[in-house]
């Protein structure tokens, strides 16, 4: 038992009308989970959007001229780097909204987890190991977005899911 008198996995809590509500600390956390799982979900989009914005309309407008000359003297075809480098921007706004969004979140995340693993191959063949561990961290939130997806309560897919009754 704890100070209030109640069994160990419950709590009392004062509502916003000043009434005593006793509240079971495992729906806590699984409140917590949903918000954790949410601001995840929102800052990986946040991020992949934003590598959209800037690509397109900010500071490096000049992305594929840029990033195509590290890749010369590479294992791979410049015309692969320079059509794969074009299209990059416009599938990080894709994955960033839906992801904003929480719609399609599982395929979302896969696609995220996919497209950060071309990523890291090409870092890879140019040896910029420091990038390729950003890129892997990458990776970890994808894991734990898709490891935890039962958490994935604030978001249009549970929304939709509940339109449909589900």
């Amino acid at each position: 038992m704890n100070q209030t008198g109640l069994q160990d996995h419950s709590k009392v809590i004062v509502s916003e009308a000043g009434t005593q509500v006793i509240a079971d600390k495992s729906s806590a956390l699984h409140v917590g989970r949903r918000l954790g799982h949410f601001l995840l979900r929102l800052s990986l989009g946040v991020d992949m959007f934003m590598h959209y914005i800037v690509r397109e309309f900010g500071i490096s407008k000049d992305f594929v001229p840029v990033t195509e000359k590290m890749f010369v003297g590479n294992l791979l075809p410049m015309w692969l780097v320079h059509d794969f480098l074009t299209v990059l921007p416009y599938f990080e706004a894709l994955l960033g909204v839906l992801l904003l969004l929480g719609l399609w979140t599982r395929l979302t995340v896969t696609a995220e987890g996919l497209l950060v693993t071309v990523l890291l191959f090409g870092t890879a063949l140019r040896s910029d190991w420091t990038v390729v561990s950003h890129q892997m961290i990458y990776l970890l939130f994808v894991f734990i977005l898709l490891a935890l997806e039962e958490y994935n309560y604030y978001s249009l897919d549970t929304f939709l899911a509940s339109r449909r009754g589900n």
